[in-house]
């Protein structure tokens, strides 16, 4: 027997009584209406603060990446200038040991 036969075969029962749902029993729900004023400022000037704090996110995103651009340039003209070219490119390793 199939799943889905099993569960119509289950007879299904209101633990409620036969009855309910009732409209003795129901309570309409009355819902207040809701009058938002309308805005007295113009969109630009309302979002004008948002605009500021996305731009600032930006900039300190741009900022952030630069840092690490400037890093990468120090660190190369620091450290890997006096490098072979092989072995800033890591192509090739360095010897442990010199072979004699």
């Amino acid at each position: 027997m199939k799943k889905e036969n099993v569960l119509k075969g289950i007879p299904l029962y209101n633990a409620f009584g036969e009855s309910f749902p009732s409209q003795k029993n129901l309570n309409r729900l009355t819902v207040p209406n809701i009058n938002v004023p309308a805005s007295q400022q113009q969109p630009s000037e309302m979002f004008k603060p948002w605009y500021k704090l996305c731009n600032d996110l930006i900039e300190g995103c741009n900022n952030h990446d630069k840092s690490s651009e400037d890093f990468e340039k120090w660190y190369e003209d620091r450290y890997l200038k006096n490098k072979p070219h092989g072995m800033r490119e890591s192509i090739v390793l360095s010897p442990s040991k010199k072979v004699t």
